[in-house]
């Protein structure tokens, strides 16, 4: 590399937040804002002496000669751009060496500046401060200290600053206070004492005392917590009436914790199994597969709340680590789940990446009425029937009444249409509008949470059939919250249609550990298990799942095709007896198709009865394909299925992999309909 492919030069990069989202939502919306965001720049970052060096999707890297030029460039594009992006786009700045080659530029400055920016607030300027000192005789500019950063591939913490200027977006108090105090720690560690080669002659003879003796061996062991559980909180507010409250706090704190990816945190649905337990401590870590757990009490007088916590290791040892207590009022909740979880982190000592720390210290406030309303709305709707959606979408319209603002209200509602979708209750037809309105009101509201992506991701699979966007749209919700076990459970589902069976499984395992006890996670996975081919484990998990919950839905209707994938047709035929038990007219046929032919007679029988039902009530044609599949009737069979593609059923995506169409893949007309789905290659 010769001498004149380097040179010192500030860096700048820009991203819209949101934009990939809005890509899968409205892909000319999206463009036509792509289009505005380059009206707006280009000409500035020329007007301030820079060059424009590529755009990257949403986001623009751009060169300036001097810090001064890049950082007025980057406050005029903020303040051009509000209006048209209501604060939505990032700057990052950095004054460093970069390389150039084919007019494009690499180099530790622009990895620093790309970090930087994905820190940056919405709406707001960061900048490293090797761009502050530069601007420190410009009196036009001001900033001020946000902290030191360990950022992602970069060797030593970064000291960053930020733009205070009119209308531009800059960090809360929390951040910052708690940038700086990390700062703090960072310094008074780097003693002088480390600086001495005494010091390290030192360490280097007493580790090799340790070791020859053998010492390590024998320590207390330092602790190793990778797995830990929140057990349900003790009520002791004195009313028995606010225990959906204590309920909520139990979830809020497990969704907190969830956030941090080192840690395996179990989901509330397997840690409630554990209410008013009589089973030690070391006996439920064993069951939960966990190191360590948390238990609580909380006390609430008027607007005040107050939680007692307390930290226990379980294995190999029980050891009580730490306790505390936190108090709010009620309106300020929400910071006290983040700083709890933050705590439990630095007891453990685990590691926060740079934008876990932001988001467990950032919190939006809400109305804990609306809350409660949606945690009312998420129970009812994981049972995904008809009476059951009802109710859900009951309580996400409270929620919303509550508090307009509440982005998870609309998440809500737009899952209750994607389920009446899924399960067949509604047409593709009907359910889409709502589902685009309500998505499109959660993403300018909040752009950041997870449960938005996770609805997101199931509207462009099963909705939209956009796979590489819904595949997208599950790992940005499974990076804002890892520990989510039905964003695993789906995101599985969507692998496998991808062809990855083996990573398919692996998610799903994980959705399994993280929620043993959830029967939805495990009667989803099972599908999985299906659709990857592994009857034998499909059958164990949902004859398990049976045992526990003899009528469950989701096992009934997924053990038959296990049954008939295993060509056990005669273990099949009384399940689907048991399917239709509260179905007389159903029940009958299929028994006299039994007898008169066998288990194909009485799928043939079934199917025609539903053909017939059609007419006068919505049956889908999906439904009705599956079970001509079973008869061995492949015409009628495809019929249906395109039939199912023309209503477009949010079941289609399965063909590329539910080997129930084993038989029909060579048909002309299924390869078709294998086209038309446009799966990524």
């Amino acid at each position: 590399m010769t001498p004149e492919n380097r040179q010192l030069a500030a860096i700048m990069f820009t991203d819209i937040v949101g934009y990939t989202a809005l890509m899968g939502r409205d892909e000319e919306k999206g463009l036509a804002l792509l289009r505005k965001n380059r009206e707006i720049q280009k000409p500035l970052i020329e007007k301030f002496h820079g060059k424009w060096i590529k755009e990257m999707g949403d986001g623009v890297l751009a060169q300036f000669d001097s810090a001064y030029n890049a950082t007025a460039c980057a406050i005029e594009i903020q303040q051009t751009a509000k209006k048209e992006f209501k604060g939505q786009i990032r700057i990052g700045l950095h004054l460093g060496e970069i390389v150039i080659e084919n007019q494009d530029i690499f180099g530790d400055g622009v990895n620093i500046a790309s970090r930087i920016e994905s820190l940056a607030d919405p709406g707001g300027v960061y900048l490293s401060e090797a761009i502050q000192k530069e601007l420190q005789n410009h009196t036009d500019i001001q900033t001020d200290f946000l902290g030191e950063i360990a950022l992602k591939n970069v060797e030593e913490p970064v000291k960053i600053h930020f733009v205070v200027s009119e209308n531009l977006r800059i960090p809360s108090r929390k951040k910052i206070k708690h940038l700086r105090k990390e700062a703090e720690k960072r310094e008074n560690k780097n003693t002088q004492l480390f600086k001495r080669p005494l010091f390290y002659l030192l360490m280097a003879i007493l580790l090799a005392f340790l070791f020859t003796t053998k010492y390590w061996y024998n320590v207390k062991s330092v602790r190793t917590v990778e797995a830990i559980a929140v057990l349900p909180f003790t009520n002791l507010t004195g009313n028995s009436e606010e225990q959906y409250f204590v309920d909520m706090m139990h979830d809020a704190v497990i969704t907190e914790l969830s956030k941090i990816g080192e840690l395996i945190v179990k989901s509330r649905t397997s840690t409630l199994q554990f209410r008013d337990t009589k089973l030690t401590i070391p006996e439920i870590a064993k069951m939960l597969k966990v190191d360590a757990v948390i238990e609580s009490s909380v006390y609430k007088t008027g607007d005040s709340v107050l939680i007692q916590v307390q930290l226990i290791q379980a294995r190999p040892v029980e050891d009580h680590i730490w306790s505390d207590k936190f108090e709010r009022d009620t309106k300020d909740i929400l910071s006290l789940y983040g700083e709890l979880a933050k705590t439990v982190a630095n007891e453990i000592e685990v590691q926060l990446t740079p934008q876990e720390e932001i988001r467990l210290t950032l919190s939006r406030e809400v109305n804990p009425e609306a809350y409660k309303a949606y945690l009312h709305g998420r129970f009812y709707w994981n049972k995904l029937t008809k009476e059951d959606l009802d109710k859900a979408e009951f309580y996400f319209n409270k929620a919303k009444e509550i508090d307009p603002e509440y982005s998870l209200a609309y998440v809500g509602l737009a899952g209750i249409e994607e389920g009446r979708s899924q399960m067949g209750i509604a047409p593709w037809h009907e359910t889409a509008p709502a589902i685009i309105k309500n998505l499109n009101i959660a993403f300018e509201l909040d752009s950041t949470a997870a449960d938005i992506h996770l609805f997101s991701g199931a509207f462009n699979f099963w909705g939209l059939w956009k796979f590489s966007e819904a595949k997208r749209q599950f790992e940005a919700a499974l990076e804002f919250k890892p520990n989510d076990a039905i964003t695993r459970v789906y995101y599985s589902h969507v692998l496998c249609i991808l062809g990855d069976h083996k990573e398919a499984i692996i998610q799903g395992e994980k959705a399994i550990q993280i929620d043993p006890y959830n029967n939805l996670i495990k009667g989803i996975y099972g599908m999985t298990l299906n659709f990857c081919r592994e009857y034998k484990k499909a059958e164990i998990l949902f004859n398990d799942l049976l045992d526990s919950d003899p009528y469950n839905s989701i096992a009934i209707s997924n053990i038959k095709s296990t049954y008939h994938q295993q060509k056990n047709y005669k273990k099949a035929f009384e399940t689907w007896k048991i399917d239709h038990r509260n179905d007389s007219l159903a029940l009958s046929v299929l028994e006299e198709g039994y007898k008169n032919g066998g288990y194909p007679s009485a799928m043939k029988s079934l199917a025609e009865l539903m053909v017939e039902r059609s007419k006068q009530q919505y049956v889908t044609p999906w439904r009705i394909c599956t079970i001509y599949t079973r008869s061995g009737m492949k015409e009628e069979a495809l019929g249906y299925l395109e039939k199912a593609y023309n209503v477009h059923d949010p079941n289609m995506p399965y063909i590329v992999t539910d080997p129930i169409f084993d038989d029909m893949r060579d048909n002309p007309r299924f390869q078709v309909l294998i086209k038309k789905m446009n799966y990524p290659e």
